[in-house]
């Protein structure tokens, strides 16, 4: 897994530049005001802008994975996560999901990975592509099932 070492900025060449993309970033089209933004890097639409590197300036700096206890249950109307692509990081997608899905009752995910679970679900899937990507980019709203 990637790791960042403390004080080591989040090199901006793996920031997508996505200031040429059709329509804008599909992120800013999520339509629930309260939202947790987690892993903001530079870019802060949310009701709350979470990141783990301080010189990002979110508006808390916390790992989620680690500091989600500091959340409520459904604290959030939704939350938003553009997960690490990194082929380990997989191995996290399960237990980010089920965090997201116990602050907010909608989690909107971008990865090119899809989450199958019992007790949540896909409600909406956009797939994207780029040049030199080789697998799809799945932007997923995922809604907790409430029984």
């Amino acid at each position: 897994m990637t790791t960042w070492l403390p004080g080591e900025t989040y090199p901006d060449e793996l920031v997508s530049d996505t200031t040429n993309v059709k329509g804008g970033k599909i992120e800013h089209t999520i339509k629930e005001k309260k939202l947790l933004h987690i892993g903001c890097n530079k870019d802060k639409f949310g009701y709350l802008n979470i990141d783990a590197d301080i010189q990002h300036n979110p508006d808390v700096v916390c790992d989620f994975l680690k500091d989600s206890d500091m959340f409520e249950f459904d604290e959030f109307e939704a939350c938003f996560w553009d997960f690490p692509w990194v082929g380990n990081w997989m191995q996290n997608t399960s237990n980010a999901i089920k965090e997201m899905l116990r602050v907010a009752p909608v989690a909107y995910v971008m990865s090119p990975w899809l989450y199958g679970a019992s007790w949540c679900r896909p409600t909406d899937i956009k797939v994207s592509w780029r040049p030199g990507v080789n697998k799809p980019i799945l932007f997923v709203r995922y809604v907790r099932d409430n029984e």
